[in-house]
Protein backbone atom coordinates (compact mmCIF):
# COMPACT_ATOMS: atom_id res chain seq x y z
CA UNK A 1 0.00 0.00 0.00
CA UNK A 2 2.97 2.19 0.65
CA UNK A 3 3.85 2.43 -2.68
CA UNK A 4 0.35 3.13 -3.87
CA UNK A 5 0.53 6.39 -1.42
CA UNK A 6 3.82 7.73 -3.18
CA UNK A 7 2.67 7.43 -6.42
CA UNK A 8 -0.49 9.60 -5.06
CA UNK A 9 1.67 11.89 -3.91
CA UNK A 10 3.59 12.60 -6.69
CA UNK A 11 0.62 12.72 -8.75
CA UNK A 12 -0.91 15.48 -6.72
CA UNK A 13 2.06 17.25 -5.92
CA UNK A 14 2.57 17.45 -9.84
CA UNK A 15 -1.26 18.76 -10.50
CA UNK A 16 -1.15 21.59 -7.91
CA UNK A 17 1.73 21.96 -6.07
CA UNK A 18 3.81 22.95 -8.44
CA UNK A 19 3.88 25.61 -11.11
CA UNK A 20 3.13 24.55 -15.14
CA UNK A 21 6.60 22.34 -15.55
CA UNK A 22 8.07 19.47 -17.22
CA UNK A 23 10.04 17.21 -15.20
CA UNK A 24 13.71 16.64 -16.45
CA UNK A 25 14.62 12.80 -16.78
CA UNK A 26 16.51 12.60 -13.76
CA UNK A 27 13.51 12.80 -11.22
CA UNK A 28 15.09 10.56 -8.93
CA UNK A 29 15.34 13.27 -6.51
CA UNK A 30 12.54 14.94 -6.97
CA UNK A 31 14.07 18.02 -5.65
CA UNK A 32 13.65 21.63 -7.50
CA UNK A 33 16.75 21.80 -8.86
CA UNK A 34 15.19 19.16 -11.46
CA UNK A 35 11.83 20.98 -12.09
CA UNK A 36 12.40 23.11 -15.47
CA UNK A 37 9.65 25.78 -16.00
CA UNK A 38 7.76 25.69 -19.33
CA UNK A 39 5.09 27.41 -21.36
CA UNK A 40 1.63 26.72 -19.82
CA UNK A 41 0.60 24.33 -23.03
CA UNK A 42 3.11 22.13 -21.55
CA UNK A 43 1.59 22.22 -18.07
CA UNK A 44 -1.40 20.85 -19.41
CA UNK A 45 0.60 17.69 -20.51
CA UNK A 46 1.83 17.55 -16.76
CA UNK A 47 -1.69 17.89 -15.60
CA UNK A 48 -2.71 15.06 -17.74
CA UNK A 49 0.39 12.89 -16.37
CA UNK A 50 -0.90 13.43 -12.71
CA UNK A 51 -4.26 12.50 -13.57
CA UNK A 52 -2.87 9.19 -15.49
CA UNK A 53 -1.17 8.11 -12.04
CA UNK A 54 -4.04 8.86 -10.12
CA UNK A 55 -6.05 6.64 -12.06
CA UNK A 56 -3.68 4.09 -12.30
CA UNK A 57 -3.33 4.37 -8.78
CA UNK A 58 -7.18 3.74 -7.73
CA UNK A 59 -6.59 0.38 -9.86
CA UNK A 60 -3.57 -0.39 -7.95
CA UNK A 61 -5.82 0.16 -4.61
CA UNK A 62 -9.14 -1.42 -5.96
CA UNK A 63 -6.70 -4.77 -7.05
CA UNK A 64 -5.52 -4.92 -4.32
CA UNK A 65 -8.83 -5.15 -1.80
CA UNK A 66 -10.01 -8.71 -2.78
CA UNK A 67 -6.75 -10.02 -1.12
CA UNK A 68 -7.57 -8.08 1.90
CA UNK A 69 -10.91 -9.47 2.14
CA UNK A 70 -10.08 -13.09 1.50
CA UNK A 71 -6.54 -12.81 2.67
CA UNK A 72 -5.04 -14.29 -0.64
CA UNK A 73 -2.67 -13.04 -3.06
CA UNK A 74 -3.84 -11.43 -6.51
CA UNK A 75 -3.69 -14.46 -8.98
CA UNK A 76 -0.61 -13.72 -11.31
CA UNK A 77 -2.06 -12.81 -14.73
CA UNK A 78 -2.19 -15.86 -17.11
CA UNK A 79 0.00 -15.35 -20.41
CA UNK A 80 -1.60 -16.78 -23.54
CA UNK A 81 1.01 -19.19 -24.04
CA UNK A 82 0.59 -20.30 -20.76
CA UNK A 83 -3.52 -20.90 -21.45
CA UNK A 84 -2.77 -22.71 -24.99
CA UNK A 85 -0.49 -25.31 -23.13
CA UNK A 86 -3.00 -25.84 -20.40
CA UNK A 87 -5.73 -26.38 -22.98
CA UNK A 88 -3.45 -28.78 -24.55
CA UNK A 89 -2.99 -30.56 -21.64
CA UNK A 90 -6.39 -31.08 -20.83
CA UNK A 91 -7.36 -31.67 -24.37
CA UNK A 92 -4.51 -34.82 -23.96
CA UNK A 93 -6.05 -36.08 -21.00
CA UNK A 94 -9.48 -36.26 -22.14
CA UNK A 95 -7.55 -38.39 -25.01
CA UNK A 96 -6.45 -40.51 -23.81
CA UNK A 97 -9.41 -41.21 -21.71
CA UNK A 98 -11.06 -41.61 -24.63
CA UNK A 99 -8.59 -44.16 -25.66
CA UNK A 100 -9.23 -46.11 -22.50
CA UNK A 101 -12.73 -45.95 -22.99
CA UNK A 102 -12.71 -47.22 -26.48
CA UNK A 103 -10.57 -50.10 -25.27
CA UNK A 104 -12.80 -50.94 -22.60
CA UNK A 105 -15.47 -50.93 -25.47
CA UNK A 106 -13.95 -53.25 -27.28
CA UNK A 107 -13.92 -55.84 -24.52
CA UNK A 108 -17.27 -55.18 -23.59
CA UNK A 109 -18.29 -56.02 -27.06
CA UNK A 110 -16.06 -59.44 -26.90
CA UNK A 111 -17.91 -60.11 -23.69
CA UNK A 112 -20.54 -58.40 -23.31
CA UNK A 113 -22.07 -58.59 -19.83
CA UNK A 114 -21.95 -56.54 -16.61
CA UNK A 115 -18.61 -55.60 -15.10
CA UNK A 116 -15.07 -53.85 -14.88
CA UNK A 117 -15.60 -53.01 -19.00
CA UNK A 118 -19.10 -51.83 -18.79
CA UNK A 119 -18.51 -50.17 -15.39
CA UNK A 120 -15.56 -47.98 -17.24
CA UNK A 121 -17.66 -47.41 -20.73
CA UNK A 122 -20.41 -46.05 -18.54
CA UNK A 123 -18.28 -43.87 -16.13
CA UNK A 124 -16.33 -41.99 -19.15
CA UNK A 125 -19.86 -41.09 -20.98
CA UNK A 126 -22.22 -40.36 -18.44
CA UNK A 127 -19.14 -37.95 -17.16
CA UNK A 128 -19.53 -36.04 -20.52
CA UNK A 129 -23.45 -36.69 -20.82
CA UNK A 130 -22.63 -38.99 -24.25
CA UNK A 131 -24.71 -41.94 -23.03
CA UNK A 132 -27.35 -41.53 -25.43
CA UNK A 133 -24.99 -40.53 -27.85
CA UNK A 134 -22.73 -44.30 -27.46
CA UNK A 135 -26.80 -45.70 -27.26
CA UNK A 136 -26.99 -44.71 -30.35
CA UNK A 137 -23.78 -45.31 -32.18
CA UNK A 138 -23.92 -48.86 -30.32
CA UNK A 139 -27.50 -49.44 -32.01
CA UNK A 140 -26.82 -48.11 -35.30
CA UNK A 141 -23.73 -50.37 -35.55
CA UNK A 142 -25.55 -53.28 -34.69
CA UNK A 143 -28.64 -52.73 -37.07
CA UNK A 144 -25.90 -52.34 -39.81
CA UNK A 145 -23.63 -55.81 -38.88
CA UNK A 146 -22.73 -58.11 -41.33
CA UNK A 147 -26.25 -60.41 -41.22
CA UNK A 148 -23.96 -63.31 -42.53
CA UNK A 149 -22.04 -63.49 -39.21
CA UNK A 150 -24.76 -64.55 -36.01
CA UNK A 151 -22.21 -64.35 -33.93
CA UNK A 152 -21.11 -61.06 -34.46
CA UNK A 153 -24.49 -59.32 -34.45
CA UNK A 154 -25.75 -61.08 -31.79
CA UNK A 155 -23.18 -59.92 -29.22
CA UNK A 156 -23.34 -55.79 -30.88
CA UNK A 157 -27.26 -56.10 -29.69
CA UNK A 158 -25.94 -57.65 -26.21
CA UNK A 159 -23.80 -54.63 -25.99
CA UNK A 160 -26.77 -52.48 -26.99
CA UNK A 161 -29.01 -54.36 -24.51
CA UNK A 162 -26.88 -54.04 -21.71
CA UNK A 163 -25.77 -50.27 -21.98
CA UNK A 164 -29.68 -49.73 -22.39
CA UNK A 165 -30.36 -51.63 -19.40
CA UNK A 166 -27.94 -50.07 -17.25
CA UNK A 167 -29.32 -46.45 -18.15
CA UNK A 168 -32.49 -47.46 -17.03
CA UNK A 169 -34.38 -48.03 -20.45
CA UNK A 170 -35.49 -51.38 -19.80
CA UNK A 171 -38.00 -51.71 -22.70
CA UNK A 172 -35.11 -51.11 -25.13
CA UNK A 173 -32.78 -53.23 -23.52
CA UNK A 174 -35.80 -56.17 -23.50
CA UNK A 175 -35.85 -55.55 -27.37
CA UNK A 176 -31.78 -55.71 -27.89
CA UNK A 177 -31.58 -58.73 -25.69
CA UNK A 178 -34.09 -60.45 -27.73
CA UNK A 179 -32.67 -59.70 -31.03
CA UNK A 180 -29.98 -61.23 -29.25
CA UNK A 181 -31.04 -64.55 -28.31
CA UNK A 182 -32.29 -65.46 -31.70
CA UNK A 183 -29.48 -64.66 -33.24
CA UNK A 184 -26.99 -66.23 -29.95
CA UNK A 185 -28.79 -69.56 -30.43
CA UNK A 186 -26.35 -71.73 -27.73
CA UNK A 187 -25.63 -68.63 -25.84
CA UNK A 188 -27.12 -69.12 -22.30
CA UNK A 189 -26.37 -65.52 -21.09
CA UNK A 190 -28.36 -63.71 -23.70
CA UNK A 191 -31.43 -65.58 -22.10
CA UNK A 192 -30.63 -64.57 -18.81
CA UNK A 193 -30.15 -60.85 -19.83
CA UNK A 194 -33.46 -61.38 -21.38
CA UNK A 195 -34.91 -63.00 -18.21
CA UNK A 196 -33.62 -59.89 -15.62
CA UNK A 197 -34.94 -57.43 -17.58
CA UNK A 198 -38.71 -58.83 -18.25
CA UNK A 199 -38.28 -59.30 -14.44
CA UNK A 200 -37.97 -55.70 -13.59
CA UNK A 201 -40.78 -54.83 -16.22
CA UNK A 202 -42.77 -57.35 -13.60
CA UNK A 203 -43.83 -59.33 -16.66
CA UNK A 204 -42.67 -62.75 -14.46
CA UNK A 205 -43.92 -65.52 -16.98
CA UNK A 206 -42.06 -64.11 -19.63
CA UNK A 207 -38.91 -64.16 -17.38
CA UNK A 208 -39.58 -67.37 -16.24
CA UNK A 209 -39.82 -68.76 -19.73
CA UNK A 210 -36.49 -66.95 -20.79
CA UNK A 211 -34.28 -68.12 -17.37
CA UNK A 212 -34.98 -71.81 -18.65
CA UNK A 213 -34.00 -71.42 -22.28
CA UNK A 214 -31.28 -70.04 -20.12
CA UNK A 215 -31.10 -73.41 -18.25
CA UNK A 216 -31.28 -75.49 -21.46
CA UNK A 217 -28.39 -73.87 -23.18
CA UNK A 218 -26.00 -75.08 -19.98
CA UNK A 219 -24.57 -71.71 -18.83
CA UNK A 220 -20.85 -71.88 -17.32
CA UNK A 221 -21.02 -73.29 -13.63
CA UNK A 222 -20.40 -69.96 -12.50
CA UNK A 223 -23.33 -68.73 -13.62
CA UNK A 224 -25.53 -71.38 -13.32
CA UNK A 225 -26.33 -71.09 -9.84
CA UNK A 226 -27.42 -67.08 -10.79
CA UNK A 227 -29.88 -68.20 -13.18
CA UNK A 228 -31.07 -71.12 -10.57
CA UNK A 229 -31.65 -68.34 -8.11
CA UNK A 230 -33.23 -65.81 -10.28
CA UNK A 231 -35.67 -68.88 -11.54
CA UNK A 232 -36.13 -70.04 -7.84
CA UNK A 233 -37.15 -66.31 -7.19
CA UNK A 234 -39.12 -65.64 -10.07
CA UNK A 235 -41.72 -68.89 -9.46
CA UNK A 236 -41.37 -67.93 -5.61
CA UNK A 237 -43.29 -64.93 -6.66
CA UNK A 238 -45.45 -67.13 -9.49
CA UNK A 239 -46.31 -69.89 -7.80
CA UNK A 240 -44.68 -70.41 -4.89
CA UNK A 241 -44.87 -74.08 -3.16
CA UNK A 242 -43.80 -77.15 -4.85
CA UNK A 243 -43.00 -75.41 -7.75
CA UNK A 244 -39.89 -73.52 -6.04
CA UNK A 245 -38.82 -76.88 -4.35
CA UNK A 246 -38.81 -78.30 -7.96
CA UNK A 247 -36.20 -75.97 -9.05
CA UNK A 248 -33.76 -75.91 -6.51
CA UNK A 249 -34.27 -80.31 -6.86
CA UNK A 250 -32.99 -79.95 -10.18
CA UNK A 251 -30.44 -78.13 -9.26
CA UNK A 252 -29.15 -80.39 -6.99
CA UNK A 253 -29.56 -83.32 -9.35
CA UNK A 254 -27.47 -80.86 -11.89
CA UNK A 255 -24.52 -80.04 -9.41
CA UNK A 256 -24.44 -83.38 -7.00
CA UNK A 257 -20.77 -82.53 -5.54
CA UNK A 258 -21.13 -78.59 -5.43
CA UNK A 259 -20.95 -78.03 -1.64
CA UNK A 260 -22.06 -74.18 -2.29
CA UNK A 261 -25.49 -75.63 -3.76
CA UNK A 262 -26.99 -77.22 -0.73
CA UNK A 263 -26.29 -74.06 1.52
CA UNK A 264 -27.48 -71.35 -1.49
CA UNK A 265 -30.51 -73.27 -1.48
CA UNK A 266 -30.97 -73.69 2.04
CA UNK A 267 -30.07 -69.94 2.42
CA UNK A 268 -33.15 -69.04 -0.45
CA UNK A 269 -35.88 -71.51 0.60
CA UNK A 270 -35.44 -69.71 4.24
CA UNK A 271 -35.68 -66.23 2.74
CA UNK A 272 -38.56 -66.84 0.68
CA UNK A 273 -40.12 -68.65 4.38
CA UNK A 274 -39.98 -72.62 3.54
CA UNK A 275 -38.71 -73.57 6.51
CA UNK A 276 -39.35 -76.99 6.17
CA UNK A 277 -38.10 -77.93 2.79
CA UNK A 278 -35.06 -75.68 4.16
CA UNK A 279 -33.99 -77.49 7.06
CA UNK A 280 -32.92 -81.08 6.09
CA UNK A 281 -30.73 -79.00 3.77
CA UNK A 282 -29.33 -76.64 6.47
CA UNK A 283 -28.75 -80.37 8.30
CA UNK A 284 -26.69 -81.54 5.34
CA UNK A 285 -25.00 -78.77 4.88
CA UNK A 286 -23.66 -78.81 8.41
CA UNK A 287 -22.37 -82.48 8.55
CA UNK A 288 -20.54 -81.61 5.00
CA UNK A 289 -18.51 -79.08 5.94
CA UNK A 290 -15.32 -79.72 7.14
CA UNK A 291 -14.39 -75.88 9.02
CA UNK A 292 -15.43 -76.25 12.53
CA UNK A 293 -16.59 -72.46 12.94
CA UNK A 294 -19.08 -72.95 9.80
CA UNK A 295 -20.31 -76.18 10.92
CA UNK A 296 -21.38 -74.49 14.54
CA UNK A 297 -23.00 -71.62 12.42
CA UNK A 298 -24.84 -73.81 10.40
CA UNK A 299 -25.83 -75.68 13.17
CA UNK A 300 -27.28 -72.89 14.74
CA UNK A 301 -29.74 -72.31 11.87
CA UNK A 302 -30.80 -75.55 12.27
CA UNK A 303 -31.91 -74.96 15.84
CA UNK A 304 -33.76 -71.72 15.04
CA UNK A 305 -35.50 -73.09 12.03
CA UNK A 306 -36.73 -76.26 14.69
CA UNK A 307 -37.82 -73.73 16.85
CA UNK A 308 -39.68 -71.84 14.06
CA UNK A 309 -41.35 -75.09 13.47
CA UNK A 310 -42.36 -76.01 17.26
CA UNK A 311 -39.74 -78.85 17.08
CA UNK A 312 -38.94 -76.79 20.82
CA UNK A 313 -37.25 -80.34 22.28
CA UNK A 314 -35.19 -81.61 19.56
CA UNK A 315 -34.35 -77.67 19.32
CA UNK A 316 -33.27 -77.05 23.11
CA UNK A 317 -31.44 -80.74 22.83
CA UNK A 318 -29.23 -79.79 19.59
CA UNK A 319 -28.26 -76.32 21.32
CA UNK A 320 -27.48 -78.18 24.68
CA UNK A 321 -24.86 -79.82 22.49
CA UNK A 322 -23.62 -77.14 20.51
CA UNK A 323 -23.45 -74.78 23.81
CA UNK A 324 -20.97 -77.43 25.16
CA UNK A 325 -18.61 -76.93 22.68
CA UNK A 326 -18.36 -73.26 22.58
CA UNK A 327 -16.86 -71.38 25.15
CA UNK A 328 -19.03 -68.64 27.11
CA UNK A 329 -17.49 -65.47 26.07
CA UNK A 330 -18.24 -66.73 22.16
CA UNK A 331 -21.09 -64.48 20.38
CA UNK A 332 -22.54 -68.19 18.95
CA UNK A 333 -22.90 -68.96 22.53
CA UNK A 334 -24.52 -65.58 23.33
CA UNK A 335 -26.21 -65.90 20.15
CA UNK A 336 -27.27 -69.58 21.07
CA UNK A 337 -28.82 -68.63 24.23
CA UNK A 338 -30.38 -65.19 22.97
CA UNK A 339 -32.56 -67.69 19.79
CA UNK A 340 -33.39 -69.56 22.37
CA UNK A 341 -34.76 -67.16 25.09
CA UNK A 342 -36.34 -65.41 22.15
CA UNK A 343 -38.51 -68.69 21.20
CA UNK A 344 -39.67 -69.05 24.30
CA UNK A 345 -40.40 -65.01 25.02
CA UNK A 346 -42.50 -64.91 21.06
CA UNK A 347 -44.77 -67.49 22.83
CA UNK A 348 -44.95 -65.86 26.32
CA UNK A 349 -43.47 -68.68 28.02
CA UNK A 350 -41.69 -67.11 30.86
CA UNK A 351 -42.23 -70.34 32.36
CA UNK A 352 -41.24 -72.78 29.78
CA UNK A 353 -37.31 -70.74 29.85
CA UNK A 354 -37.53 -71.19 33.68
CA UNK A 355 -37.49 -74.66 33.27
CA UNK A 356 -35.39 -75.03 30.55
CA UNK A 357 -32.33 -73.15 32.60
CA UNK A 358 -33.36 -75.62 35.41
CA UNK A 359 -32.63 -78.48 33.03
CA UNK A 360 -29.81 -77.13 32.17
CA UNK A 361 -27.89 -76.27 34.93
CA UNK A 362 -29.56 -79.98 36.51
CA UNK A 363 -26.65 -81.51 33.96
CA UNK A 364 -24.20 -78.23 33.98
CA UNK A 365 -24.48 -76.93 37.36
CA UNK A 366 -21.19 -74.60 36.73
CA UNK A 367 -22.67 -72.76 33.93
CA UNK A 368 -22.42 -68.98 34.89
CA UNK A 369 -24.24 -67.46 32.21
CA UNK A 370 -27.28 -70.05 32.73
CA UNK A 371 -27.73 -69.16 36.51
CA UNK A 372 -27.85 -65.58 35.54
CA UNK A 373 -30.16 -65.91 32.63
CA UNK A 374 -32.31 -68.60 35.34
CA UNK A 375 -32.27 -65.56 37.78
CA UNK A 376 -33.59 -62.62 35.47
CA UNK A 377 -36.50 -65.10 34.13
CA UNK A 378 -37.31 -65.76 37.60
CA UNK A 379 -37.36 -61.66 38.28
CA UNK A 380 -39.54 -61.85 35.48
CA UNK A 381 -42.30 -64.19 36.97
CA UNK A 382 -41.86 -61.54 40.15
CA UNK A 383 -40.33 -64.34 42.04
CA UNK A 384 -37.38 -61.94 42.60
CA UNK A 385 -36.46 -63.74 46.31
CA UNK A 386 -36.25 -67.07 44.36
CA UNK A 387 -33.87 -65.14 42.19
CA UNK A 388 -31.97 -63.92 44.89
CA UNK A 389 -31.40 -67.69 46.53
CA UNK A 390 -30.05 -68.96 43.43
CA UNK A 391 -27.29 -66.28 42.96
CA UNK A 392 -26.26 -66.32 46.45
CA UNK A 393 -26.31 -70.53 46.59
CA UNK A 394 -24.21 -69.78 43.23
CA UNK A 395 -21.92 -67.39 45.02
CA UNK A 396 -21.19 -69.78 47.55
CA UNK A 397 -20.22 -72.33 45.11
CA UNK A 398 -18.18 -69.62 43.09
CA UNK A 399 -17.47 -67.23 45.46
CA UNK A 400 -14.85 -64.91 43.31
CA UNK A 401 -17.32 -64.45 40.50
CA UNK A 402 -17.82 -60.83 40.06
CA UNK A 403 -20.24 -61.61 37.21
CA UNK A 404 -22.77 -63.39 39.86
CA UNK A 405 -21.95 -60.55 42.61
CA UNK A 406 -22.78 -58.11 40.26
CA UNK A 407 -26.00 -59.53 39.39
CA UNK A 408 -26.62 -59.99 42.88
CA UNK A 409 -25.87 -55.90 43.06
CA UNK A 410 -28.07 -55.22 40.52
CA UNK A 411 -30.99 -57.42 42.15
CA UNK A 412 -30.62 -55.75 45.57
CA UNK A 413 -30.52 -52.34 44.10
CA UNK A 414 -33.67 -53.15 41.87
CA UNK A 415 -35.58 -53.80 45.34
CA UNK A 416 -34.30 -50.84 46.69
CA UNK A 417 -32.06 -52.62 49.51
CA UNK A 418 -28.91 -50.55 49.13
CA UNK A 419 -27.49 -52.36 52.43
CA UNK A 420 -26.72 -55.49 50.81
CA UNK A 421 -25.46 -54.44 47.69
CA UNK A 422 -23.11 -51.98 49.68
CA UNK A 423 -21.74 -55.19 51.62
CA UNK A 424 -22.06 -57.18 48.07
CA UNK A 425 -19.06 -54.02 46.56
CA UNK A 426 -16.79 -54.51 49.43
CA UNK A 427 -16.55 -58.13 48.50
CA UNK A 428 -16.35 -57.47 45.21
CA UNK A 429 -13.64 -54.76 45.76
CA UNK A 430 -11.87 -57.88 47.52
CA UNK A 431 -12.20 -60.11 44.21
CA UNK A 432 -11.17 -57.44 41.36
CA UNK A 433 -9.45 -54.44 43.99
CA UNK A 434 -9.70 -50.85 42.92
CA UNK A 435 -12.31 -51.27 40.16
CA UNK A 436 -12.75 -47.96 38.79
CA UNK A 437 -16.07 -49.31 37.58
CA UNK A 438 -16.81 -51.08 40.80
CA UNK A 439 -15.50 -48.10 43.13
CA UNK A 440 -17.63 -45.88 40.78
CA UNK A 441 -20.82 -48.07 41.13
CA UNK A 442 -20.00 -48.36 45.14
CA UNK A 443 -19.73 -44.90 45.74
CA UNK A 444 -23.10 -44.35 43.97
CA UNK A 445 -24.41 -47.03 46.34
CA UNK A 446 -23.34 -45.80 49.37
CA UNK A 447 -25.19 -42.36 48.81
CA UNK A 448 -28.12 -43.81 48.01
CA UNK A 449 -28.31 -45.78 51.59
CA UNK A 450 -26.89 -42.50 53.11
CA UNK A 451 -30.26 -40.86 51.32
CA UNK A 452 -32.07 -43.41 52.76
CA UNK A 453 -30.45 -43.32 56.11
CA UNK A 454 -31.41 -39.72 56.54
CA UNK A 455 -35.18 -39.52 55.43
CA UNK A 456 -35.52 -42.41 58.00
CA UNK A 457 -33.68 -40.51 60.61
CA UNK A 458 -36.61 -37.43 59.76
Amino acid sequence: MAKHHDVASLAIKISGTFPPCAISSTMKSCSTKNLICVPGDVSVTIRSLAWSLLFVCGLCVAADEPSKSTGKKPAAPTSPVAAAEESNSDQEVDAEARKTAERFLMVLERNPRKGTALDRVLEFHADRGSLDELAQRLREKAASADESKPDEVGRAWMVVGVIDDSRGETESAVEAFGKAEKLLQTNAMASFALGQSLITLNRLPDAAAALERAIERKPAPIDLLDVFQTLGRVQQRLQPGDKVIEVWSRLEKLVPNDPRVPELIARTLLDDGHLAAALPRYEAAAKATKDLYRRSELELEVIDIRLKLGQTEKALSESDRLLGGLKPDHWLFRETRRRIEQAFLAKDDMAGLVKHYEARLAKHPDDTDAIIRLSRALVGQERPDDARKRLESAIQQSPKSAELRLELIELFERQQQFAEAVAQYEQLDRIAPNNPDYVRDWGFAVLKLTEESNREGE
